[in-house]
């Protein structure tokens, strides 16, 4: 990395993504009109899988300190993302006389979470009017969690020796990943998250956020399936996925009759076939948010989407899309000369939640 960028520079937060089987950083470098991308992870070993909030305190500590070594991150102030699955997000419709203020509807939501007031921490935003019932009223979007489980968070960075500027939200960070690199002029637009155990979609319209959906399919659905079917390691399983992908060309594996006599260049045929069942799943899953954007936007579907993630380097998978859907899909990908062809060593496709935590507090 060059060295001028350590003098005088301007920087973000370290933006940080920590998922199921592995940590994502990404920090943003500024000198002058000069910007670079730092970025660096760590995969976290398979038996030790996060499980429960406490458990990540104790994974993770070792894992965010080495990956910080890897780069040379600048500063301490740090983004994290509260996974979703720790979330509760709630769309509230509200009348356009409503006397009521908003901080006594979202008292009233408040009452019905699954866990008292006092350990809720409770924020919104205002998602502007929806039609609803031959008129239009104001939606808002009420978001709550523990207050225990945003402390483990917190306590995460401290015990790397960072200090936590914020606990921010997957939706929120992928759409200044979005904005960011202009990728926002085709409403209503999609994004998919391909991650390991499943997939996030998140809709935005005119800048405001529809919807956000967790679909339960994810690259390791499909890795999964060809060590099955192929009888190979797991490791033999992710090459073929991401070096082969989507073939044109699709062979059912009914009409081999010897798995062992399969060579590899009958490979790129058959993971086609063998992974149909989870690419149907998780094209169903965004065919649902599709109708449910539809019923939202009075007929109007996503005009476009783009895949971020591991699983977005599936080779051909966004052109797979495109045939299904018939519209325009894309890879987010912050530098656009890496973005002109669907290459599955694109590898920052996968830090845009990371990248979107960094944006936090730049201006619009």
């Amino acid at each position: 990395m060059s060295g001028y960028f350590f003098r005088k520079l301007k920087h973000s937060p370290i933006g940080i993504d920590m998922g199921t089987t592995s940590l994502k950083v990404s920090q943003i470098l500024k000198k002058g009109d000069k910007e670079k991308i730092v970025y660096a992870d760590a995969k976290i070993k398979e038996e030790i899988s996060v499980n429960s909030e406490e458990e990540r305190i104790i994974i993770f500590k070792p894992y965010i300190k080495e990956v910080l070594k890897k780069e040379k991150f600048v500063g301490k102030d740090a983004v994290i993302s509260l996974p979703s699955h720790d979330v509760d997000f709630r769309q509230l419709i509200l009348d356009s006389d409503e006397e009521k203020s908003i901080e006594q509807i979202l008292e009233k939501e408040i009452s019905s979470l699954p866990y008292p007031k006092e350990e809720a921490v409770v924020d919104y935003i205002d998602m502007g009017e929806t039609a609803f019932g031959g008129g239009k009223r104001r939606k808002i979007l009420m978001m709550s969690a523990r207050k225990r489980v945003v402390q483990n968070y917190i306590n995460v960075l401290k015990e790397a020796k960072l200090n936590c500027v914020a606990v921010d939200l997957l939706p929120f960070a992928l759409f200044r990943a979005i904005k960011k690199i202009g990728k926002r002029e085709k409403s209503p637009l999609a994004v998919i998250d391909i991650g390991f155990n499943k997939s996030r979609a998140v809709v935005y319209n005119n800048d405001n956020f529809v919807l956000h959906r967790t679909i339960p399919v994810g690259s390791n659905h499909f890795v999964k399936s060809i060590e099955k079917e192929l009888e190979v390691s797991n490791e033999d399983s992710q090459r073929y996925l991401f070096d082969y992908g989507i073939g044109e060309k699709s062979t059912s594996l009914s009409f081999l009759n010897d798995i062992e006599a399969i060579r590899e260049n009958d490979i790129p045929s058959l993971i086609k076939d063998i992974i149909k069942d989870d690419l149907e799943k998780l094209s169903s899953g965004i065919e649902e948010i599709f109708r449910y954007c539809s019923a939202e936007l009075r007929g109007v579907k996503p005009s476009s989407f783009i895949l971020c993630g591991g699983g977005a380097k599936i080779k051909n998978l966004s052109q797979y899309f495109h045939q299904r859907f018939q519209i325009d899909v894309s890879i987010w990908c912050p530098n656009e000369e890496n973005n002109s062809s669907d290459k599955g060593e694109r590898k920052l496709t996968e830090f845009a939640v990371a990248y979107g935590l960094a944006l936090r507090g730049e201006e619009s």
